[in-house]
């Protein structure tokens, strides 16, 4: 329905008329073909960029999600949603990268600390090495000037030192007067006891009269410094520790001159095959009593509990 006064769309004709009669006087060209002609042109082209843009507009709406493509079966929510994947594992790579290069930059540092580290080292280890042979150079030459040097025969004490150990002492002669006494101790032959060679002395000291003793504490082959314990005695529960008994022995074979609270703190005992180095506590009961030796050994009776 036409409304009055409303202005209405060019016709088609009016825009490309119909063509005219072709006589034999009229041209091959005529400005009519040329009008339809350009009419032609003017509407492929308005298609193809009707065409154009629709196809664009849907390539936009397919990868934005909002319209499904007929040759993909991946519905458009799937798709946001695996686009959303997709921008979250790339955030993630992102930070791995981020991660990956702050790593690689901490392991450099550390590379180039261990480096600095290994210099060093090696620097200590030429300077300890120069160290060592300027020490080696010193003791040979002390040895060779210490060769009129030696030792008396070593002497034991009348008393042990400890349970099965008594101190031997030796004095060092004919020392130089300008070597040090005390590296020329240290590096001394070495001397026999009980048939075993002892080399260096377990300390060496100037005495009051000045001269330089050697002094061994020899462990082994001293029957008379190895006292035993009498008959073990049950004294009931262990005060203030539940689940211990008490046991006591006196130690016997202690010599007089032998220090009895030493030779009793190294004293070791046997309390139902289970061993002890020494007594848990020792007591000087006086000339009747003697020297004890106190055990807490632990035991399973319900008593002690």
């Amino acid at each position: 329905m036409l409304i009055p006064n409303e202005p209405q769309p060019p016709s088609y004709d009016s825009i490309c008329p119909p063509p005219s009669i072709v006589s034999e006087r009229t041209t091959l060209i005529s400005v009519t073909t040329v009008k339809e002609r350009t009419c032609s042109s003017s509407i492929g082209r308005v298609f193809i960029a009707t065409l154009g843009a629709v196809l664009f507009s849907l390539f936009l709406a397919q990868n934005a999600g909002l319209v499904r493509c007929p040759l993909d079966d991946v519905p458009a929510a799937k798709k946001a949603e695996l686009r959303k994947l997709w921008n979250f594992e790339a955030q993630a790579h992102e930070a791995n990268l981020a991660l990956w290069a702050r790593e690689r930059d901490e392991h450099e540092a550390e590379a180039r600390d261990w480096a600095h580290e290994r210099e060093e080292w090696v620097r200590q280890r030429a300077e300890w090495e120069r160290e060592r042979m300027e020490e080696e150079r010193h003791r040979l030459e002390v040895k060779r000037r210490s060769q009129g040097v030696y030792w008396t025969e070593p002497a034991g004490d009348h008393h042990c030192h400890s349970y099965g150990t008594r101190t031997y002492t030796a004095y060092l002669r004919d020392v130089p007067q300008d070597l040090n006494w005390l590296e020329v101790c240290d590096n001394m032959p070495p001397v026999v006891i009980h048939g075993r060679e002892l080399s260096k002395p377990d300390k060496c000291e100037r005495n009051g009269r000045g001269e330089i003793e050697g002094v061994w504490y020899v462990d082994f082959d001293e029957p008379n410094c190895k006292p035993h314990w009498d008959r073990m005695s049950e004294q009931g529960c262990a005060p203030a520790r539940p689940g211990y008994l008490r046991y006591e022995a006196r130690l016997n074979g202690i010599q007089d001159k032998d220090d009895w609270e030493k030779m009793c703190e190294t004293a070791p005992a046997t309390i139902e095959r289970t061993h002890y180095d020494h007594p848990h506590h020792c007591e000087n009961r006086g000339m009747f009593g003697g020297m004890v030796g106190i055990w807490d050994h632990p035991t399973s009776g319900w008593w002690c509990q």
